[in-house]
């Protein structure tokens, strides 16, 4: 009897380690499918800021007449356009989604104010993205909490 009671103890140790291992490699595979996802849809058309703030404070007005694109090999450009729709400044950078709830991006030495407040790790929000045309990301910074929501065009 104890025989019987010890082999049905270790399958169902061995059983649930399976389970507990495969519900793993499953959730990865959807973060990793997620994640290409994310990557796929942030390329092709460009980007504008509808949101930046900084804690309580709205600084969206900085970004104004801003358009970022994100190219192939996590390269980005950000372009400022007058009100002919000219491009009047510009900055490059990198960019990278490692998984499906960080998004992190650089701009290159000597990029002007405001775009290196963007340069940083962010924490994409699920409530506030819609893939193929709406990303919405916080930070903690300086003890307070920083919120960036971008639109596809």
């Amino acid at each position: 009897m104890k025989k019987g009671i010890t082999y049905l103890s270790i399958t169902a140790v061995i059983a649930l380690f399976t389970m507990t291992s495969c519900k793993k490699e499953i959730q990865q595979a959807v973060d990793n499918t997620i994640s290409s996802y994310l990557y796929t849809q942030l390329k092709g058309g460009y980007w504008s800021i509808t949101r930046y703030s900084e804690g309580t404070k709205d600084s969206t007005a900085l970004f104004t007449n801003w358009r970022t694109f994100f190219n192939d090999g996590n390269a980005m450009i950000s372009y400022k356009t007058n009100s002919s729709n000219q491009y009047i400044d510009s900055a490059a950078g990198t960019w990278s989604s490692a998984d499906i709830s960080h998004f992190s991006c650089t701009y290159n030495a000597g990029t002007q104010f405001p775009l290196t407040k963007l340069t940083d790790n962010w924490v994409v929000d699920p409530n506030g993205t819609n893939l193929s045309n709406r990303v919405s990301l916080a930070r903690m910074k300086n003890g307070h909490a920083d919120t960036l929501q971008m639109l596809k065009h």
